[in-house]
């Protein structure tokens, strides 16, 4: 009865009917005693499980260093090309291009010539109606002839008045007519000589209307003024062309596609090393295998200014005399600003490297390291020119000396 009673005072359990856990138990679960600590033995195998961790870490620790040493990557030093460029994008255009126009209205009655054809300066390329045109030129004629007709009428009468007002002067002298009558003969000499003056002035505006019909007229036959090759025809056969306000364009020209130019617009950060008479190489999509060359003629100093990006446009000139490059074509050009020939050089990234460990000494701008004794040891350099890959080395370590680039851990 008493076990029975002390089970039931150690299981008691609360009014809310939870089960209540007697202190003295939970004791002995952890192996705690009267004291309330941890014993002496557990204490001691806690330790040394520790103290065995720590060894296990330090001694994998060691083997891993140990077995992977430092080995160095490095790269001869050889003798090579450097190219300096500045990279820009642009597209081709005809050296001269001619848009031609109407300066008067009309319907096109022919057209002689279509896109990419050759033609050559003073060939007709379009043909207007001239009906109207031709009538203007027919009535100017008319009209300047009816002139000259009366200039003749005019100069006969001025020579029937000039010889009556001599001999009225005559009769005069010998009091045969009144002083009046030789006034009267005089002033129909006067007469007749500005009938003669006004007539000469029609037949002068004559010839002036009759030469804007001809040329009016001959504006109805479009010409090329250049040679070259129809780049854009914009009409048809049918086709009214109105040119009250402003010249309609029919055709534009190209002069010689053989001589291009490439236009590209250069950075305002790369501008200042661009100049003319540098050489440049460019490729297009059209040719993704090919590389073509151009020269500089033309720096521009007027900024172009698009969404706060500032550029300069640079010509170059292009030789096409294949006639595969076309205008309009895109560009990714690269100019050439530096190039140094079979020079002395080392990768950019054993100018960067420096071993773990070592730190870059003040006052060495320019340095480059490489193996004595299987340590590093730097070495300062004097450099030159340099492009995206390599940098010239001026002196300090000479051709087919080993220099470090990185370093790799063999596993």
């Amino acid at each position: 009865m008493i076990e029975s009673d002390e089970k039931v005072d150690q299981t008691k359990k609360t009014e809310s009917g939870h089960r209540f856990i007697d202190p003295k138990e939970v004791e002995k679960t952890l192996g705690t005693g009267e004291d309330g600590g941890i014993s002496t033995r557990k204490k001691m195998v806690y330790g040394l499980i520790v103290i065995a961790i720590l060894l296990g870490i330090s001694w994998g620790w060691n083997q891993f260093t140990e077995t992977a040493p430092t080995t160095f990557v490095t790269e001869k030093v050889a003798s090579g090309d450097i190219t300096v460029i500045v990279s820009a994008t642009g597209d081709l255009q005809a050296v001269h291009t001619v848009e031609i126009g109407s300066e008067i209205s009309g319907l096109v009655k022919s057209v002689y010539v279509d896109y990419n054809d050759q033609v050559s300066a003073g060939e007709l390329l379009a043909e207007l109606d001239t009906d109207q045109l031709e009538a203007e030129v027919t009535q100017a004629q008319a009209s300047l002839q009816a002139s000259e007709a009366s200039l003749r009428q005019a100069l006969a009468a001025l020579e029937e008045q000039q010889a009556k007002t001599d001999r009225a002067e005559i009769l005069a002298r010998q009091d045969l007519i009144s002083l009046q009558e030789v006034e009267m003969a005089q002033a129909s000499l006067a007469t007749a000589e500005s009938n003669v003056a006004a007539v000469r002035a029609e037949i002068t505006a004559g010839r002036a209307t009759l030469n804007m019909a001809e040329t009016r007229l001959e504006k109805a036959f479009i010409r090329s003024p250049i040679d070259g090759i129809v780049l854009i025809r914009t009409i048809k056969s049918g086709q009214a062309v109105a040119a009250s306000f402003q010249t309609p364009v029919l055709f534009t020209l190209a002069e010689d596609l053989r001589r291009m130019e490439l236009h590209v617009d250069v950075d305002e950060a790369d501008i200042g090393q661009v100049k003319e008479g540098q050489e440049a190489n460019f490729k297009v999509d059209a040719y993704p295998d090919m590389t073509f060359s151009a020269v500089i003629t033309k720096v521009y100093y007027a900024p172009r200014i698009e969404a706060g990006v500032v550029t300069y446009e640079a010509i170059l000139s292009v030789d096409n005399s294949g006639m595969l490059l076309w205008p309009g074509m895109t560009a990714s050009t690269d100019i050439v600003i530096n190039e140094a020939r079979d020079v002395t050089r080392v990768p950019n990234s054993a100018l960067r490297f420096i071993p773990p460990g070592f730190e870059k000494n003040q006052g060495e701008d320019t340095s480059v390291w490489i193996l004595e004794n299987g340590e590093p040891v730097v070495v300062p350099v004097k450099t030159g020119i340099a492009d995206d890959r390599h940098t010239e080395i001026v002196s300090g370590v000479e051709s087919g000396t080993e220099v470090l680039v990185n370093i790799k851990r063999e596993e």
